[in-house]
């Protein structure tokens, strides 16, 4: 990512508790819906999968627990330090791998991993050509006959969510929620976490 990118979403994660965000709330659903679509499709394991800005490590710990050898690359090292602490706690099924990394320019060798989840990046990056380096990686890294997941947010998340938590009639959230309607580019100028989901 370029730096000013890599440094913002850094920050981001630097504030707010990515490792615990999928056992809390509606995002419980998230993640059972996710884990469903990925067994929906996924070869059996040991199948090698890697995890592309996994986080801390939720799904790639999920599937190393069972069978699969997983690496995990994520830009945030916070995220690295809690998934690798999340693998050692599971040491008879650890991580095959986690590393800060970037998902336009993966390290692995063309055709080498059965199956990518992509459940991050293509909404941090904003640029187009940015989300397509990504998903070009995706398909390099991946062998023939296997299965790439990839996550987006809608442009009417913002909408949905402030209707829900109700932050909708902030002003500070107005000129938010237009951009995000108009463009389809999420941008949160305040430091309220809470306006950021």
């Amino acid at each position: 990512m370029a730096n000013n990118s890599a440094d913002a979403i850094v920050r981001h994660y630097n504030r707010a508790d990515e490792a615990s965000r999928l056992s809390a709330g509606w995002f419980q659903l998230e993640q059972e819906r996710t884990r469903e679509l990925i067994l929906r499709h996924i070869q059996p394991a040991p199948a090698r999968v890697l995890d592309v800005g996994g986080g801390a490590g939720a799904y790639a710990c999920w599937l190393a627990m069972r069978g699969y050898e997983v690496h995990l690359i994520d830009p945030v090292p916070r995220h690295i330090a809690q998934a690798r602490a999340a693998s050692a706690k599971r040491s008879q099924h650890p991580l095959a791998s986690s590393e800060v990394g970037d998902a336009r320019k993966l390290p692995q060798l063309n055709g080498s991993a059965d199956a990518v989840l992509l459940l991050g990046p293509i909404y941090h990056l904003t640029k187009r050509s940015d989300r397509q380096a990504a998903l070009r990686e995706a398909y390099r890294v991946l062998r023939s006959g296997g299965f790439v997941w990839v996550a987006g947010i809608s442009r009417y998340a913002s909408l949905l969510d402030s209707l829900s938590h109700g932050f909708f009639g902030q002003p500070e959230f107005a000129p938010i929620l237009d951009r995000d309607l108009a463009e389809g580019q999420h941008r949160n100028p305040t430091n309220d976490l809470y306006v950021l989901h």
